[in-house]
């Protein structure tokens, strides 16, 4: 009995990795379009944001008493 992998094992071994990457791709770009739907679910709930602040009781210009 040696201490190479026999044929039987190989395929088996390539045959299980496979199917593990198979399954880590699939799982990983379900993810990601999970989190790319709840981003652009996000981006359109969220009030548009204005150019300038609104002014809390204060005029919009600056007097000046010369």
């Amino acid at each position: 009995m040696g201490t190479t992998p026999m044929p039987a094992f190989r395929r088996l071994f390539v045959v299980l990795l496979g199917g593990a990457m198979a399954v880590a791709f699939a799982v990983s770009a379900a993810l990601d379009a999970l989190a790319l739907r709840r981003q652009h679910h996000r981006i359109h709930r969220l009030p548009p944001v204005s150019e300038e602040p609104a002014p809390f009781g204060r005029p919009a210009r600056t007097l000046v008493h010369h």
